[in-house]
Protein backbone atom coordinates (compact mmCIF):
# COMPACT_ATOMS: atom_id res chain seq x y z
CA UNK A 1 0.00 0.00 0.00
CA UNK A 2 2.87 2.60 0.69
CA UNK A 3 4.23 2.01 -2.76
CA UNK A 4 0.63 2.60 -4.18
CA UNK A 5 0.62 6.17 -2.74
CA UNK A 6 4.10 6.97 -3.84
CA UNK A 7 6.20 7.01 -0.72
CA UNK A 8 9.51 5.43 -1.29
CA UNK A 9 10.86 2.09 0.69
CA UNK A 10 14.49 2.31 1.80
CA UNK A 11 14.18 -1.20 2.70
CA UNK A 12 11.19 -4.05 3.16
CA UNK A 13 10.81 -6.36 6.17
CA UNK A 14 10.76 -10.25 4.58
CA UNK A 15 8.02 -12.97 6.33
CA UNK A 16 9.94 -14.53 9.51
CA UNK A 17 12.99 -11.60 8.96
CA UNK A 18 13.35 -10.06 12.73
CA UNK A 19 14.68 -5.77 13.13
CA UNK A 20 16.93 -6.23 16.86
CA UNK A 21 18.09 -3.41 18.54
CA UNK A 22 19.39 -4.05 22.21
CA UNK A 23 16.94 -6.06 24.07
CA UNK A 24 14.06 -5.10 21.56
CA UNK A 25 13.11 -8.18 18.85
CA UNK A 26 10.19 -7.69 16.35
CA UNK A 27 9.63 -10.20 14.20
CA UNK A 28 7.63 -9.84 11.21
CA UNK A 29 4.73 -12.67 10.53
CA UNK A 30 3.16 -12.48 6.59
CA UNK A 31 -0.88 -12.18 7.93
CA UNK A 32 -2.12 -12.17 4.62
CA UNK A 33 -6.48 -11.68 3.57
CA UNK A 34 -7.97 -8.38 5.19
CA UNK A 35 -4.85 -7.15 2.14
CA UNK A 36 -2.56 -8.55 0.21
CA UNK A 37 0.65 -7.47 2.00
CA UNK A 38 -0.51 -7.65 5.47
CA UNK A 39 2.01 -8.08 7.82
CA UNK A 40 1.50 -8.78 12.14
CA UNK A 41 4.56 -8.06 14.38
CA UNK A 42 5.92 -10.67 17.18
CA UNK A 43 7.39 -8.25 19.61
CA UNK A 44 10.17 -10.17 22.00
CA UNK A 45 8.34 -13.16 21.50
CA UNK A 46 5.57 -11.87 23.96
CA UNK A 47 3.33 -9.24 22.27
CA UNK A 48 1.54 -9.64 18.47
CA UNK A 49 0.82 -6.34 16.60
CA UNK A 50 -2.28 -8.15 14.65
CA UNK A 51 -3.68 -4.71 12.87
CA UNK A 52 -7.14 -6.02 11.25
CA UNK A 53 -6.34 -9.41 11.27
CA UNK A 54 -7.45 -10.79 14.24
CA UNK A 55 -9.54 -8.44 17.04
CA UNK A 56 -11.04 -9.36 20.44
CA UNK A 57 -13.79 -11.68 19.62
CA UNK A 58 -13.66 -11.06 15.55
CA UNK A 59 -11.54 -11.07 12.63
CA UNK A 60 -10.53 -8.28 9.54
CA UNK A 61 -12.95 -8.07 6.50
CA UNK A 62 -11.74 -9.53 3.32
CA UNK A 63 -13.14 -7.26 1.05
CA UNK A 64 -9.46 -5.37 0.49
CA UNK A 65 -7.96 -8.89 0.45
CA UNK A 66 -8.04 -10.02 -3.37
CA UNK A 67 -9.54 -13.04 -4.83
CA UNK A 68 -7.94 -15.36 -2.16
CA UNK A 69 -9.13 -13.05 0.64
CA UNK A 70 -10.85 -14.98 2.78
CA UNK A 71 -9.11 -18.61 2.61
CA UNK A 72 -5.78 -16.38 3.30
CA UNK A 73 -7.49 -14.34 5.80
CA UNK A 74 -8.38 -17.84 7.81
CA UNK A 75 -4.86 -19.11 7.03
CA UNK A 76 -3.27 -16.63 8.66
CA UNK A 77 -5.30 -16.35 11.69
CA UNK A 78 -5.70 -20.15 11.91
CA UNK A 79 -2.24 -21.70 11.40
CA UNK A 80 -0.01 -18.59 11.87
CA UNK A 81 -1.13 -16.61 14.86
CA UNK A 82 -2.82 -19.11 16.70
CA UNK A 83 -0.22 -21.14 16.15
CA UNK A 84 1.64 -18.60 18.91
CA UNK A 85 2.34 -19.27 22.47
CA UNK A 86 -1.44 -19.33 24.01
CA UNK A 87 0.19 -16.41 26.27
CA UNK A 88 1.26 -14.50 23.32
CA UNK A 89 -0.89 -10.91 23.77
CA UNK A 90 -2.60 -9.91 20.68
CA UNK A 91 -2.96 -6.12 20.09
CA UNK A 92 -5.22 -5.21 17.30
CA UNK A 93 -5.24 -2.16 15.02
CA UNK A 94 -8.47 -1.39 17.00
CA UNK A 95 -10.11 -1.79 20.97
CA UNK A 96 -8.62 -3.93 23.82
CA UNK A 97 -5.86 -6.42 23.29
CA UNK A 98 -6.76 -10.88 23.64
CA UNK A 99 -4.62 -13.45 23.85
CA UNK A 100 -4.37 -16.46 21.94
CA UNK A 101 -5.47 -18.96 24.57
CA UNK A 102 -8.65 -16.90 24.62
CA UNK A 103 -9.38 -16.61 20.94
CA UNK A 104 -10.17 -20.04 20.15
CA UNK A 105 -12.83 -20.50 22.55
CA UNK A 106 -14.09 -16.61 22.59
CA UNK A 107 -14.18 -15.69 19.05
CA UNK A 108 -17.12 -16.98 17.17
CA UNK A 109 -15.38 -16.88 13.53
CA UNK A 110 -12.52 -18.63 15.31
CA UNK A 111 -15.44 -21.45 16.70
CA UNK A 112 -16.91 -22.15 13.04
CA UNK A 113 -13.43 -22.72 11.67
CA UNK A 114 -11.99 -25.50 14.51
CA UNK A 115 -15.57 -27.12 13.64
CA UNK A 116 -16.91 -26.12 17.76
CA UNK A 117 -19.74 -24.34 16.06
CA UNK A 118 -21.55 -25.26 12.77
CA UNK A 119 -21.96 -22.44 9.64
CA UNK A 120 -25.01 -20.84 9.38
CA UNK A 121 -27.29 -21.51 6.43
CA UNK A 122 -29.53 -18.51 6.61
CA UNK A 123 -30.30 -16.92 3.16
CA UNK A 124 -29.50 -13.28 2.56
CA UNK A 125 -28.73 -11.16 -0.30
CA UNK A 126 -25.11 -8.43 -0.25
CA UNK A 127 -25.40 -5.71 -2.74
CA UNK A 128 -28.31 -7.39 -4.20
CA UNK A 129 -26.14 -10.44 -4.84
CA UNK A 130 -27.69 -13.94 -3.13
CA UNK A 131 -25.64 -15.63 -0.74
CA UNK A 132 -25.67 -17.44 2.68
CA UNK A 133 -24.98 -15.80 5.74
CA UNK A 134 -22.68 -18.35 7.69
CA UNK A 135 -21.83 -16.10 10.24
CA UNK A 136 -23.17 -12.74 11.77
CA UNK A 137 -21.28 -12.20 14.60
CA UNK A 138 -19.91 -9.23 16.49
CA UNK A 139 -17.34 -6.57 15.42
CA UNK A 140 -14.88 -5.08 17.18
CA UNK A 141 -16.77 -1.31 17.28
CA UNK A 142 -20.24 -2.69 18.53
CA UNK A 143 -21.81 -3.06 15.20
CA UNK A 144 -21.51 -6.23 13.03
CA UNK A 145 -19.23 -8.75 11.26
CA UNK A 146 -20.30 -11.09 8.92
CA UNK A 147 -19.24 -13.89 6.87
CA UNK A 148 -21.04 -14.82 3.93
CA UNK A 149 -20.62 -17.94 1.09
CA UNK A 150 -21.67 -16.64 -2.81
CA UNK A 151 -23.68 -18.80 -4.73
CA UNK A 152 -19.69 -19.37 -7.00
CA UNK A 153 -18.40 -20.34 -3.67
CA UNK A 154 -16.44 -17.86 -2.72
CA UNK A 155 -16.43 -17.00 1.06
CA UNK A 156 -15.87 -12.91 1.92
CA UNK A 157 -15.76 -10.97 5.58
CA UNK A 158 -17.85 -8.21 5.43
CA UNK A 159 -19.52 -5.34 7.50
CA UNK A 160 -22.94 -6.65 8.88
CA UNK A 161 -24.43 -3.51 7.60
CA UNK A 162 -24.24 -4.47 4.04
CA UNK A 163 -26.13 -7.70 4.27
CA UNK A 164 -29.60 -8.04 3.18
CA UNK A 165 -32.01 -10.39 5.89
CA UNK A 166 -35.29 -11.64 6.31
CA UNK A 167 -37.64 -9.12 8.64
CA UNK A 168 -37.28 -11.50 10.53
CA UNK A 169 -34.11 -10.96 11.78
CA UNK A 170 -33.91 -7.29 11.80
Amino acid sequence: MTRQAGIAIDETIEDGAAVRSGELQIRAIATPGHCPDHTAFLVNEKDCLTADCLFKGTVGGTAGGGPTGFTDQMHSIMQRLLTLPEETRIHPGHREPSTVGDEPEHNPFVRVWRGLDPEGKECCRVNGEEATLILFGPDYDGTHKAWVRYSDARDAIIGGSQIERDQAHE
